[in-house]
């Protein structure tokens, strides 16, 4: 599971879930203004879908966020591993942006 730290805003935008069974992507609503959601709760979220991801290890991810800007640090099997990791940060509630910092074990 991807390791957290973290802090704000939301839209709507796509949620890319785990694949066991349901849809893999869905929409959900995201509210503007007073309901923007913290830090906090953005790098939980991104950990718990990155962990949940059925074809994903993101055991050696480190999830930063600042302001809604998400940072991804650490290491994926491979190039598609590391855009899947970069897709699901993107997809959560309050993301504003994903600084995509992975390295690949297969260069």
């Amino acid at each position: 599971m991807a390791r957290e730290r973290g802090r704000d805003d939301e839209r709507e935008g796509l949620v890319i879930g785990p694949t066991t069974g349901g849809p893999d992507v869905t929409r959900e609503p995201r509210g503007l203004g007073p309901t923007a959601r913290h830090d906090a709760q953005i790098a939980a979220d991104v950990c718990r879908r990155l962990g949940e991801h059925a074809s994903l290890d993101a055991s050696a991810v480190d999830v930063h966020v600042k302001d809604g800007q998400v940072t991804l640090e650490g290491r994926v099997h491979d190039e598609p591993a590391r855009h899947v990791a970069e897709l699901i940060a993107d997809a959560v509630p309050g993301v504003r942006g994903v600084v995509n910092r992975l390295a690949t074990a297969r260069g």
